[in-house]
């Protein structure tokens, strides 16, 4: 039984140092501006580098204090480099306390889990996008890639990056979405095609990654009501060698900026062992509730589900979470969260993780 114990020990230790080596996006803020992830960020999944209007938004509407100019990049003391329409700089840095408790083992650990620095270079209709993500890379960078605006709304992505599909945070990472194959360095080499239209958002992805013998393709289709509530259905296939697996996905937003936010997801797997013909199902989901204490001020309450069945077995997993987060001021955001879970595959007993989360972003 010990021997278990520390088997989640050292899951827990993993997933919580990637955690911050992702960019992750903020689903409530396609309502703060109205036109989709692409109006503040470079990806046209958020993320990332931000745009003049996402930094604008960084000092009006996201941080409790701040001042003109300190939202840049320089901080606002250079300000020859602001008139610099071709380059963008970016980076994000993330210290994590994290305690752990899972009876009669506990853990406590500080470490940094993110020091990304990112450049963009930007001409006519192009955008060369790469990022520096440190020696645990193997080619020292998780993402880069090259985007074409075709016109019309339609633009064309090529390098490395993450598949779009369903929402993309850090709450979703810690409750199901690492385990749909989208956490620890999921980034791969492929192409994807999308629409982003006022009302609607398509995404069309294709990956090969020779060194892991794996492909996808994945498709992602979001609408728009209202400005207050987003619907979104995406499909996922993924398969090597050994294993093919379908992903079907929903999701909604629903809420106001600097008010509250209520978003929620559920996916279903189907996992097909290609030697044997067997298929395994699963079976996700997540909910989340966001509430505006005061700008830059918020409470937040997660919770979340699992169920895999394999063969003759099954997994279930479940938590319930509360959090706040705090946006000081531009460039600076703070985050604590206390997690309950419990992993009916490992035994009755509950869990208790509490995570604090300090994030510069330049």
């Amino acid at each position: 039984m010990k021997n278990i114990f520390k088997v989640k020990l050292l899951i827990a230790i993993i997933s919580i140092s990637f955690l911050g080596r992702k960019s992750w996006a903020f689903p409530e803020m396609r309502f703060l501006e109205g036109s989709g992830c692409i109006s503040c960020h470079f990806s046209p999944t958020g993320g990332g580098i931000l745009k003049p209007l996402g930094r604008k938004s960084a000092l009006s509407q996201l941080s409790t204090w701040g001042s003109d100019g300190e939202q840049s990049s320089s901080f606002g003391y250079f300000k020859s480099m602001e008139h610099l329409n071709w380059l963008a700089v970016g980076g994000d840095f993330r210290l994590i306390k994290v305690q752990k408790e899972m009876p009669p083992e506990k853990i406590s650990k500080v470490f940094i889990a993110q020091r990304d620095f990112e450049i963009g270079i930007l001409f006519g209709r192009f955008e060369l996008i790469g990022a520096y993500s440190g020696p645990e890379y193997p080619s020292g960078t998780r993402r880069n890639w090259i985007l074409y605006n075709l016109g019309s709304d339609w633009r064309i992505r090529v390098g490395k990056f993450q598949a779009p599909f369903g929402i993309n945070t850090a709450h979703h990472f810690l409750a199901t979405r690492d385990a749909l194959d989208f956490g620890i360095q999921s980034e791969h080499p492929g192409i994807e095609i999308s629409k982003l239209a006022l009302l609607n958002e398509f995404y069309f992805s294709a990956f090969k990654d020779d060194g892991k013998m794996e492909s996808s393709q994945t498709l992602q289709w979001n609408t728009n009501e209202n400005n207050s509530l987003q619907l979104g259905l995406g499909f996922q296939r993924k398969s090597n060698l050994i294993v093919q697996q379908d992903l079907v996905g929903a999701h909604f937003i629903s809420g106001e900026f600097n008010n509250h936010i209520f978003w929620g997801e559920i996916d279903l797997s189907q996992y097909k062992d290609l030697s044997t013909d067997k298929t395994f199902q699963g079976a996700f989901e997540v909910l989340q509730f966001k509430y505006w204490l005061h700008q830059g001020l918020s409470l937040i309450v997660f919770q979340d589900s699992a169920l895999k069945k394999i063969y003759s077995s099954s997994q279930q997993r479940y938590s319930l979470g509360l959090g706040v987060e705090w946006n000081p001021r531009p460039h600076w955001q703070l985050e604590g969260i206390f997690q309950e879970i419990q992993d009916l595959s490992f035994g009755p007993e509950a869990q208790n993780r509490a995570i604090l989360e300090l994030h510069f972003y330049l």
